[in-house]
């Protein structure tokens, strides 16, 4: 401890001794409040802005390349904030403001509750294309136009890339369901996505996967579908069409959703 913070610790215990039983409850408690809102504030830094904990392990220059530097600031922009420095690693003030105002309305006014997010299976948090590259050439041959009929099939696919460690973390600040379409041609096909969800997400996923053909009756805030088929849409919320040049792939999805939930935090009152 340096002579300044000894000298402030100091000041402070002089402090105290003035105060009486009651009010030093109440300091106390004032400052373990205090101390919660600041270590919820962290938290929601490193998970909304972990870029931030990454370039700050560089001393004297930019690691990332442009096009991550760009990503990020775009996702800055739209929060009102200043774009990356290119130059040199800089702590951003502005996005420690925003995560404390988060934490403060979470653990004071308890008013920041979680949006509804619906995730679709195939494509979207499944890399459909892993599972037919492990059949053969004749199952292939015998359901060419209908490979999604092949038995099981759902059972051999692997998650698409990014998707289980970005869910895990939207899952701190949505309310999240898997809502998927089964082949109605393929029982196993019901079973084997329960399977996976069961596999890959056994907390996030539990009793919260909806098998539909009508996606639109689902009620929620946002949908991340890689298609418009089976009611996505008509769902009444907004639509993240993944695979598309605004969502190509799982960081820019979560760029978005990051962006609406601080968006929407700052509109409560």
């Amino acid at each position: 401890m340096n002579r300044t913070a000894q000298e402030e610790k100091r000041k402070y215990e002089e402090a105290r001794k003035g105060l009486s039983p009651k009010q030093i409850i109440e300091l106390d408690e004032k400052e373990a409040l205090e101390n919660e809102i600041m270590g919820m504030a962290k938290h929601f830094n490193i998970l909304l802005f972990p870029e931030e904990s990454d370039f700050y392990t560089y001393e004297k220059s930019n690691p990332w390349s442009d096009e991550y530097t760009d990503r990020i600031s775009r996702k800055r922009a739209k929060l009102g904030l200043s774009e990356v420095n290119h130059e040199s690693a800089e702590s951003y003030d502005d996005t420690a403001n925003i995560c404390e105002s988060l934490a403060r309305k979470v653990i004071i006014d308890k008013s920041l509750e979680k949006k509804i997010l619906y995730i679709d299976m195939d494509s979207v948090l499944v890399d459909f294309q892993s599972g037919i590259d492990q059949l053969n050439d004749a199952t292939k041959k015998k359901y060419e136009n209908n490979l999604d009929e092949v038995p099981g099939i759902f059972s051999l696919m692997k998650p698409t890339s990014g998707a289980v460690y970005i869910v895990e973390k939207l899952a701190k600040i949505y309310d999240i369901y898997i809502l998927s379409t089964a082949p109605w041609e393929n029982p196993s096909a019901w079973s084997d996505k329960l399977e996976w969800v069961k596999e890959y997400l056994p907390e996030i996923g539990k009793k919260r996967l909806i098998l539909s053909h009508h996606k639109n009756l689902n009620i929620g805030d946002y949908l991340i579908d890689d298609r418009t088929k089976n009611g996505a849409g008509e769902f009444k919320g907004e639509l993240i069409h993944f695979l598309t040049v605004q969502y190509p792939d799982w960081d820019s999805v979560f760029d978005h959703l990051v962006v609406e939930y601080v968006k929407h935090a700052q509109n409560i009152k």
